[in-house]
């Protein structure tokens, strides 16, 4: 059966707090940023579909010089889908986790994060084709997000039936994040991006700080 694949669903929503699942996870205004228990903002489109600014500033800005710390994390990283992405992803994202510093209690569970979610994308993105992974500070923590290319069903029995699939490869998620008293869940990819986002969140303690 062909199906459009540009009709968006509501998100698929986990949460440790209790919240029902199969709702719609909306950002919502904060002053020290987005929280772990809403969805991100889908300010993300894969590399290939980024719209080309119409004025280009000449001299370019100067170089964000700041030191990296768990407070400006933000790195986004496309990969094949293919069996050993996910540990090329684990791999990196060690890396970043170790430069910006972030609390030793957390990266563990971090670096298994990227490397289920990562996984879980590649199950739903074909030979050839390629994932998205993004790595950001939030206001409690740290965010890690996926982008796969399998768009939303239109039709509510597929689309139920996927939104099942998904949940049983995302088997290990709810469990690794609610020790680090997060949330996560899935939607539709806002436009020019196509497919699904997935988010997962931890809460972090920064340096320094008593738990």
């Amino acid at each position: 059966m062909l199906e459009s694949a540009s009709t968006p669903v509501p998100a698929a929503h986990g949460s440790v707090s209790g919240a029902p699942t199969g709702t719609v996870a909306r950002q919502v205004p904060s002053r020290g940023g987005p929280r772990l228990d809403q969805a991100p903002p889908i300010v993300f489109a894969p590399l290939g579909l980024r719209a080309v600014p119409r004025f280009t500033q000449c001299p370019p800005p100067l170089l964000d010089l700041a030191e990296p710390d768990a407070g400006n994390l933000a790195y986004e990283m496309a990969l094949p889908s293919a069996a050993v992405s996910p540990a090329i992803a684990r791999e990196a994202a060690e890396v970043i986790l170790d430069a910006h510093l972030l609390d030793e209690k957390v990266i563990g569970s971090a670096l298994l994060l990227v490397h289920e979610l990562v996984a879980y994308a590649c199950r739903f993105t074909g030979a050839g084709e390629q994932v998205h992974l993004a790595l950001r500070s939030v206001e409690d923590g740290l965010q890690v997000t996926v982008y796969d290319t399998h768009a939303a069903h239109s039709h509510p029995r597929l689309a139920a039936f996927c939104d099942e699939r998904r949940r049983a490869a995302l088997e290990r998620i709810p469990e690794l994040v609610e020790a680090h008293l997060g949330a996560w869940g899935f939607g539709a990819t806002y436009p020019p991006g196509a497919g699904t986002c997935t988010w997962a969140g931890l809460a972090c303690t920064p340096p320094g700080r008593a738990a």
